[in-house]
């Protein structure tokens, strides 16, 4: 597998992120979705005559029907499916779950704490602790109640210290007018803290959830993926769905021989610039990503559809030496295509079971390993959930009665009692 290099900002982890205004830009266009950014580029182009975009030759955007989604793209299959896999007591997993029919198109809890605590005849303290465990869920900062509440989920999950966090919450309107020096006079920090404080303010997105807004007919792949003949992977972006950007220079150089001219174009030549360091770094950091999950989960790209190993965005971050929140940005709305079937990118992060449910396994291959069981049970005598936990201790899966359970349920199969039923019924 091999990743074109091209020229790209840095990222340089220290004990603080500290972001210029080029790699602001850049990590904004980073997380932007294909389409989103197709339309930047060519808002860009109508008004810039220095960007030459040129289209992809195909006249025919490779677009990905629902047919070929593998993986569920809708806001509440994807929290249903964490939560379920977090395992959380009876209780609480059932309001959080309720609570999920609840979420708005852009990721808020609508309803106030009276109507769920009538609705559902429970204490106003399962209810927070449910909200709490949404919470939990990505994308960052669903389930929120207020914007502000929004903010604080995603400025905490960056690693901001809660003193840092208040500050923000507390002055939003002072930094929306960008007046550092009252807010400085105000909380005791320099300008210069100020100042970073609001970079990350600028980073966060006040709708969480609008990346599951988009349609079927808009969702482009990214990343393509293909089996070569010599059994290696070759991952690489997708050709002929976004454009490549270059500059006019031509008309660089007619203008740098006029100093009239030379002092026109000069922001236009930083703005076009900026946009195609900023395009490629999208590109690089998306393959760095990319690369790095299919050698993870290359058991399930090369065929073996019920196997993903659990990985989660921080453990990536930290064998790329990037900050979490580049590769949060980096996997919002996008999308690899595997041998003709389209993924959400963040199909392939899995949360690692603990140690009382299955040890070094992801939640999402247990399932698949519990379907497979029961696909080839014997119909006589169908697995009860001990003996499923028997034979998945078999294969070195160490997990609980309770988990297999849930894990039946979420997969919508039936006891073993239905299941002898159901067997019967189709033999007579």
């Amino acid at each position: 597998m091999v990743v074109p290099t091209s020229n790209s900002p840095q990222l340089q982890v220290t004990n603080r992120l500290s972001l210029t205004p080029g790699l602001t830009y850049s990590l904004s266009i980073l997380a932007l979705s294909t389409p989103d950014l197709i339309a930047k580029i060519e808002a860009e182009a109508a008004e810039n005559p220095l960007l030459r975009v040129t289209k992809p030759k195909s006249n025919i955007v490779a677009e990905a029907e629902l047919e070929n989604l593998a993986a569920p793209v809708t806001l509440d299959e994807v929290v249903r499916r964490q939560l379920a896999e977090n395992n959380p007591p009876g209780l609480l997993l059932n309001i959080a779950l309720y609570l999920v029919g609840d979420l708005s198109d852009e990721g808020y809890l609508v309803g106030s704490m009276d109507e769920f605590c009538n609705e559902l005849q429970c204490s106003a303290d399962d209810v927070e602790a449910a909200i709490q465990m949404l919470q939990c869920c990505e994308p960052i900062g669903v389930g929120a109640r207020t914007l502000a509440e929004c903010l604080k989920i995603q400025l905490l999950d960056m690693g901001v210290p809660d003193r840092y966090v208040y500050v923000i919450l507390d002055n939003l309107d002072t930094f929306a007018k960008e007046d550092w020096s009252k807010v400085a006079l105000e909380t005791g920090l320099s300008e210069a803290q100020v100042i970073d404080l609001s970079v990350k303010l600028r980073s966060l997105s006040p709708y969480p959830a609008e990346q599951f807004a988009l349609l079927a007919e808009t969702i482009l792949p990214d990343i393509c993926i293909d089996l070569m003949p010599n059994g290696m992977l070759d991952v690489h972006l997708c050709r002929d769905v976004a454009p490549s950007l270059d500059l006019e220079h031509d008309l660089i150089r007619r203008a740098m021989v006029d100093d009239q001219a030379k002092a026109y174009i000069q922001d236009y030549r930083r703005r076009a610039d900026a946009l195609i360091r900023a395009v490629n770094f999208r590109g690089k950091t998306l393959l760095r990503i990319t690369v790095m999950l299919a050698e993870i989960q290359e058991r399930f790209m090369k065929g073996q559809a019920d196997y993903l190993a659990p990985i989660t965005r921080a453990n990536i971050a930290e064998k790329l030496g990037v900050h979490p929140s580049t590769v949060t940005r980096a996997v919002a709305g996008k999308f690899v295509e595997i041998r003709g079937t389209v993924y959400p990118l963040s199909t392939f992060f899995q949360r690692m079971l603990s140690a009382a449910q299955g040890e070094g396994a992801s939640a999402y291959s247990v399932q698949q390993m519990i379907r497979r069981l029961v696909v080839n049970e014997n119909h006589a005598s169908p697995l009860s959930d001990s003996d499923i936990v028997d034979q998945l201790c078999k294969e070195g899966v160490d997990i609980a009665r309770r988990t297999v359970a849930k894990y039946r349920g979420c997969l919508k199969i039936p006891s073993s009692y239905d299941r002898r039923r159901k067997y019967l019924s189709q033999r007579l």
